[in-house]
């Protein structure tokens, strides 16, 4: 009898540890579709979750936009889990025309397809070169 009673305790702290080591309870994730990448990384962390990211170009979204998610929002998961993103860049492509130097301040394209990185961060200003820190 006396060695039965010294076990059952054992037993119930070994069963209660077991329990809260290996209980990580599935949550929802948050849909973070459409969502800059900075804003969704940070709710995923936030919720419990690791973040990878996989870039694509895409020229009409603004660079940095979650595209897509795996698993997508509204899914059970465990925290600890890894969420992926794919994440829209702009791509870039070579800039043809002809340029013109308007004095030294600014340099302007004059061709109709004189674009910058062709996404939607098109230069749509005179970008000055010759800018000096101040």
């Amino acid at each position: 009898m006396r060695g039965k009673t010294r076990l059952a305790p054992m037993v119930m702290v070994l069963l209660a540890a077991l329990m809260i080591a290996g209980c990580s309870k599935p949550t929802v994730v948050p849909d973070v579709t459409g969502q800059d990448v900075g804003y969704a990384t940070g709710m995923l962390k936030g919720s419990g979750y690791e973040v990878g990211t996989v870039e694509e170009e895409m020229a009409d979204v603004p660079a940095g936009q979650v595209l897509t998610q795996d698993p997508i929002g509204g899914t059970k998961l465990a925290e600890g889990e890894t969420v992926m993103l794919n994440v829209a860049v702009s791509p870039m492509y070579s800039i043809t025309g002809t340029f013109t130097l308007d004095g030294f301040d600014n340099i302007r394209g004059s061709a109709s397809d004189c674009y910058g990185t062709g996404g939607y961060d098109d230069i749509t200003e005179p970008v000055n070169l010759f800018e000096t820190g101040g």
